[in-house]
């Protein structure tokens, strides 16, 4: 193949190139982005996760007390 229709190929195919790697490259920053927020989103939900998990058993302690005393004033009787 004559040097003269490499140079030309290389011309034809070189700007393409450079768009496609511009291309992929926001492609990758983008996947970067959407991955940090992802996982602050798993975070965020595993941080209201850990305070529903307490407060549920906050609720249950409470409530047990509360039928304990109710029982115990003869209010409530025992089934």
């Amino acid at each position: 193949m004559p040097v003269n229709e490499l140079v030309r190929l290389v011309g034809v195919y070189s700007t393409p190139w450079e768009e496609k790697s511009a291309a992929l490259k926001k492609l990758h920053e983008d996947y970067e982005v959407k991955q940090r927020q992802l996982h602050i989103a798993i975070k965020r939900l595993q941080l209201v996760d850990a305070h529903v998990s307490f407060f549920h058993r906050l609720w249950l302690a409470n409530f047990d007390h509360t039928i304990h005393v109710l029982r115990k004033l003869g209010i409530m009787h025992v089934c």
